[in-house]
């Protein structure tokens, strides 16, 4: 695998930080599938945007931090820290003013043209909840 498939996922993520959505979104094929670990159907490009844009929305300080990031052939694995402040909506939670910091890891498999086509994502989605409504720590 190129060595700039790494590269291509840390400027994905700069775009990101940037709150560049559509530079995010330009290192992902269009047909690409992100399966979310405790959901059985992958999501589609459509519904990942939505929510893409629900989290920028409901975190508009929401950055990405590398924790590790390694590739294997055209697999690039990352554990990203995503931390941001509860400012707006988010998924039918009002503004909190809470800061949230959570832990994912992600695999992305990327085609021949350098973009994503396929993602997996990793983590306990019910942190970010626990956190803005101030119950982490709670047993689950």
């Amino acid at each position: 695998m190129p060595e700039h498939h790494v590269e291509a996922i840390e400027s994905a993520v700069a775009r990101l930080n940037a709150a560049d959505i559509d530079g995010y979104l330009a290192h992902f094929q269009p047909d690409c599938l992100h399966w979310i670990s405790g959901i059985t159907e992958p999501m589609l490009m459509p519904d990942f945007i939505e929510s893409l844009h629900a989290m920028r929305r409901g975190l508009p300080d929401m950055r990405l931090h590398a924790v590790n990031i390694f590739k294997v052939d055209n697999y690039v694995c990352a554990q990203w820290r995503t931390q941001g402040t509860h400012s707006a909506e988010l998924f039918g939670m009002p503004a909190t003013h809470r800061t949230v910091s959570f832990d994912t890891a992600e695999v992305y498999e990327l085609g021949d043209d350098g973009r994503v086509r396929t993602s997996w994502a990793f983590g306990d989605v019910g942190e970010l909840f626990r956190q803005i409504d101030g119950t982490e720590g709670s047993p689950s």
